[in-house]
Order: structure tokens, then sequence, then C-alpha cells
């Protein structure tokens, strides 16, 4: 029986092959007070199947043993602009690249199968991302890419700025955007994207051949060099910055038990604030609040700070909280951050006379 539609009752559709795991999700969806389930299918049915059901909030998507339909069907549901997808990876580990290139295509989401399905808070936590992506489907960003601001060259004895982003859920697809539009001789950045080690991996190794600057993950104590985009790397640790012999460089540091994410956007922002003058701050989509609170910290500073506009997110969490926070000097769509971002770096080297 269908719950009422009536107030904010989402429709979700799922899509899988395996009759088992279906169930699994299928139980998930009914025993959320705000999701209704629509419609589920397989791959082969999909298409025609969600045409004829009617437009749901949100499909789920197994990515089963083998990907390819996944993918193909994510395909024809984006170029339909048909509805929010959220890829859910039943097997596991082994589908990273699959994963990712979804991710990259416009799922919204991509949640992974848990050591215990029955635990309640795991369930809670999975109904509460269907429902988010339902709310707040995923908008491709409009526009060509912008020209690139000018960059003046490093020379010593002056402070090259360093580039800070945060993202989230979402943040594959906003990353793509932002890092392409930035000048590839810029600045270096470094990045917080909250992903599991293994996909994070294969995001990186994917912008490292799609873009012109060196992407990698960072490492301990190695300077940071214009034209490197370097992710903190899920490894257990925090990723912090500080300044040696004139070099900006990531250190990392411990966990603590009250963190809920590692590496921390947080940790990141707040670690960078007492370089204020020097720092260029981003927020971007993404579940929950972290970044809110270093970019706060960054901001009373004297810190650059841009977030990502709410019309733009997949998910307005973290960039919500940093601006209602006071946090963020300029909150701009998607396609105008990196330009933003250029512009920052431009001022930076004009105060300190290097035009």
């Amino acid at each position: 029986m269908l719950k009422s539609t009536i107030g904010l009752v989402r429709q979700i559709a799922i899509v899988d092959d395996a009759p088992h795991l279906r169930a699994w999700v299928r139980a998930i969806v009914r025993e959320h007070p705000k999701l209704n389930l629509l419609v589920e299918t397989t791959h082969a049915e999909a298409t025609q199947t969600l045409l004829t059901a009617g437009r749901p909030d949100a499909v789920m998507v197994v990515l089963g043993a083998a990907p390819q339909p996944s993918l193909r069907l994510l395909r024809q549901l984006l170029d339909r602009n048909l509805t929010a997808i959220v890829l859910f990876v039943g097997n596991g580990r082994g589908h990273c690249k699959a994963t990712i290139a979804a991710l990259s295509k416009g799922a919204v989401d991509c949640i992974f199968c848990p050591v215990d399905p029955r635990d309640p808070i795991v369930k809670k936590d999975i109904g509460h991302r269907v429902l988010v992506a339902a709310k707040q489907r995923s908008q491709k960003a409009a526009g060509s890419a912008q020209m690139h601001g000018p960059i003046g060259q490093n020379c010593e004895g002056w402070a090259q700025p360093l580039i800070l982003l945060g993202a989230s859920t979402g943040g594959v697809t906003a990353l793509e955007r932002v890092l392409t539009d930035l000048h590839p001789l810029g600045p270096a950045a470094v990045i917080v994207q909250h992903m599991p080690a293994a996909y994070l991996r294969n995001f990186v190794e994917m912008l490292n051949r799609q873009l012109p600057q060196d992407v990698a993950l960072a490492k301990e104590n190695t300077p940071l060099e214009d034209g490197q985009i370097r992710f903190a790397p899920s490894n257990g640790l925090h990723s912090e910055i500080f300044r040696m012999k004139g070099k900006w460089t990531c250190r990392f540091s411990p966990a603590r038990e009250a963190d809920l994410h590692c590496p921390s956007v947080d940790r990141l922002f707040a670690s960078a604030a007492v370089y204020h003058s020097d720092m260029i701050a981003v927020i971007l989509t993404g579940l929950g609040r972290d970044g809110a609170d270093g970019m706060h910290q960054m901001y009373l500073a004297g810190a650059t700070t841009i977030g990502q506009d709410e019309a733009s997110s997949v998910v307005y969490g973290m960039p919500r909280a940093a601006w209602e926070l006071g946090a963020v000097g300029q909150q701009l769509p998607l396609r105008n951050v990196g330009p933003a971002i250029n512009l920052a770096v431009a001022q930076h080297h004009e105060n300190q006379g290097r035009v």
C-alpha cells in the first residue's frame, strides 16, 4: 500500500537484479516515514518501467557484479533529466572505477553496503541520505568554462597563496568543474573530499588524466608547488597545513574519538587560519556541516572564503552551515567558483605588488 503523498513524502524507485539485496533496500524505503516505494525493477526493464510509473524523486541503482548495465541506465536517466540517482554498491570494493565514473556523470550519492545491514542506525542513515537526494536533485552547471585570471609567478621572498577546498556529497562533479576552471600553473590546492580510500585513489587518478595540473594524494612534509592539486588521503589521519622553509606543506595528525570525519575539512581549514592573508578557502556541496567551523576561524582571521550557493549544490548542507555561521565571504553558483578563485589569486599578487 502506498503511503500518503501529503506533505514531504518522496517517491523512490529501486533498480537491481539481485532479489535478496533488493528486498533489503526495499525494507529501508518502506520503514522510512518520508519515503514511498513507487516501483522496483531490473536493469533490463528499468527505463520503460520508470517512464510509465511516473517520475520518482530518486532512483536507487544497485551496482551488481557487472556494473555496465548500471552505467548505461545512469546515462539514459541523466540524459532525460528524469531524477536524482543514488548508487548502492552491494558487493563492494571491486567497483571503484565504475562508482567514480557514475559519480562523475552526475549520480548524487554513493552508499556502500554496510557490514551489519540490520543495524537500525545504519538503516536510518541510509534512509536519510536517500531522502536528501530526493529533495535536492543534481543540477548540471551551466555555461562554458571561464577565462583564467592572471597568475603571477612565484618569486623568492613572496608568499604564494594556497587554495583549500572541502566537499562531500556531490563533490565529484563539483570539484571537476572548479578544478577545470583553475589556472593550470596557479597556486597549489589541497582538498578534503569525503570518500573511502580506494574510491578516492581512483578519483584522483581520473583527475590526473583529465586535468593539466599534477593531481595526487598529499604526502607529509613534501613541499607543495604551483600547478599541483593534492587530496587529503583517507588514511585514518587528518591533513593540516603548515609552512616550512618558505614552502606550504601538509602534515598529518591523529584523529580524535569525537571526530565525525577523517580527514576533516574543519581540521584542514582550522590549521590554515594562522596563515589567513595567504589562504583562499572554498566549501562545496555536501551533507552535514564539516568545514563550517574551520572556515569561520579563517574568515574571522581575514582569509578569503567562498561558498557554493544552494541552487547549484547537490546537497546544500556544508555550504549552508558555513553561510549561516557567517563564515562565507562570497556565496556563488558553481560555475563562478573557479573564476572567483583565480580573481582572488590575482588580487593576492596585486596586494603584494607582484603584477
